[in-house]
Parts: structure tokens; C-alpha cells; sequence
């Protein structure tokens, strides 16, 4: 612990296992929230909030030693047999190869399939829909949030804070 308002990194500067850990795959580098990777992946999630239900997912739980990081690496750095070679060494050799390695340990979740009674496309369907188009996306988007933020005021009950 640190005094109160101390940042993490005060606190912890060990940024491949510290608790500002972020697990980040150069190449593959796309982040998402599982509330959002719900919208496009189907799994289940367990008491305390851990996915699972998916090839990939079996050794994803709360540990210091998590299976992916073994097989796939710590921060992109894959493990290898001999680490004092250097990355573009052609003797480099991977502790552990194989087709799911390859691909960065996908999850492998099949697509979202929750469909609304009467839309015509699956959750999946639509974010891959606004993941091609995102223009479509924003001139949605707005709408709809102006809505949300606006239910159950008056337009009189609000107040502009900004107006830049």
C-alpha cells in the first residue's frame, strides 16, 4: 500500500506482474470490456465475473500463474527455450508452438446469437455490422445516447454545463 492518492505505479513498479498489469499482444492489440465482448462472443461468466464456457477459456481464473501466460507469454514476449537469444535469432525456439499459440491463444468463443424478437440480426451480426461501418455506428450512436441521457427529464429539467 501507498498513502492515500499515491498512484499504482508508486505503490509497484513492476509492470509485467504488478497490479497495473496489462497483458498486451503487439499485433493483437484490441481491448474490450466483457460486457462488450458479450455482444459479440457467446460465453458464460462465473460468481465473480471470470469468463468461461469457451476452448481457451479452461485456465482463465484469479491466480499469479495463469495458463496463458505460460503457453503464450507475459506482454507479448512469448517463452522460449533459451531467452538470451535475441527475437529475430532463426534458432529461436518457443516453449510451446502450436496452432492456437500461433493465433496469440484466441478463446475461441463461438458468436453472440441473442437475436431481439423481431430484428433481423443476431448481437454478433450488429457488431460486426458497426465494426465495418463506424460512421453508421456514430449517426446511430448519438441518437440513441441523446435519448438515453434525456428519459425521464423534461427538456427543461436540463442543464447545458458546456458549450464549447
Amino acid at each position: 500500500m501507498g498513502p492515500v492518492g499515491s498512484k499504482a505505479l508508486d505503490r509497484d513498479d513492476d509492470f509485467s506482474d504488478g497490479c497495473e498489469y496489462s497483458h498486451f499482444i503487439f499485433g493483437v492489440d484490441e481491448a474490450a470490456m466483457s460486457s462488450d465482448m458479450g455482444l459479440r462472443y457467446n460465453f458464460d461468466v462465473d460468481i465473480r465475473g471470470f469468463p468461461s464456457g469457451c476452448p481457451g477459456l479452461e485456465t482463465f481464473y484469479p491466480s499469479g500463474h495463469r495458463f496463458s501466460d505460460v503457453t503464450c507469454g507475459i506482454d507479448g514476449r512469448p517463452w522460449f527455450v533459451d531467452p538470451s537469444l535475441p527475437w529475430n535469432d532463426t534458432n529461436i525456439e518457443r516453449v510451446t508452438k502450436n496452432a492456437w499459440t500461433d493465433k496469440a491463444c484466441p478463446a475461441n468463443c463461438s458468436r453472440q446469437n441473442y437475436q431481439y424478437p423481431g430484428d433481423s440480426r443476431t448481437l454478433a451480426d450488429w457488431v460486426d455490422l458497426y465494426a465495418d461501418d463506424q460512421a453508421r455506428w456514430i449517426n446511430e450512436f448519438f441518437p440513441v445516447m441523446e435519448k438515453m441521457i434525456n428519459n425521464g427529464y423534461e427538456d427543461s429539467d436540463l442543464v447545458i454545463t458546456f458549450n464549447g
